[in-house]
């Protein structure tokens, strides 16, 4: 009768060693067999854009960034940065909450200008952001957003990056033209080709 009892528990305590054993070799190799794993490819995007200020009502005036498309700002607040154009013929990204309160919380969307070489910036900066602030930069100017998102809200890690610069400005029609590379990964700030790993 005791071998009866013993018996189910062994298979159990296979099952719990081959799992440590599992556990052990992935962090023997140095992986976190618990951290986030991206599956999107970094994009390269082309963003046209209008003017906050003057523009027509219908035209998209915001952008999302992780889902990388344009529209108009919504009641709820859902969109990631608006754009427009200053006195002096330079765009001004405005982040979510200079322009509208976002219904559901707070989001953050920072700024970082890491290089004054697209091409250079192959990574989203750890430091030197600048939250919730207006940025104005001319053409030819690159930067970086860190932009706490929706798009995020059910993962561990709520932001995306990503990087653009201003290809051209047409004050007269209150358009604006960028180029970007964006990381869709919740967290990652990779602006590598391919699924990034960091």
């Amino acid at each position: 009768m005791p071998a009866l009892l013993r018996s189910p528990r062994r298979p159990l305590r296979a099952a719990a060693l081959a799992l440590a054993l599992l556990v052990s070799a992935a962090l023997g190799c140095g992986e976190d067999p618990f951290a986030p794993k991206a599956d999107l490819e970094v994009a390269n995007t082309s963003v046209e854009i209008w003017a906050l200020t003057g523009s027509p009502v219908n035209f998209p005036t915001v952008l999302f960034v992780a889902q990388r498309f344009t529209a108009r700002p919504d009641a709820a607040a859902s969109f990631d940065l608006a754009f427009d154009i200053d006195a002096n013929g330079k765009v001004q990204v405005v982040p979510v909450s200079r322009v509208l309160t976002p219904l559901t919380s707070q989001r953050r969307v920072g700024f970082a200008q890491p290089s004054p070489d697209y091409n250079a910036i192959t990574e989203a900066p750890r430091r030197g952001w600048v939250f919730d602030s207006i940025l104005t930069v001319d053409v030819g100017e690159p930067f970086v957003v860190r932009a706490q998102t929706q798009y995020c809200l059910l993962e561990l890690r709520d932001e995306v990056y990503a990087k653009y610069v201003v290809d051209s400005i047409f004050p007269a029609e209150r358009r604006i033209r960028l180029t970007g590379r964006v990381d869709s990964n919740c967290g990652f700030r990779s602006f590598a080709d391919g699924v990034p790993k960091f």
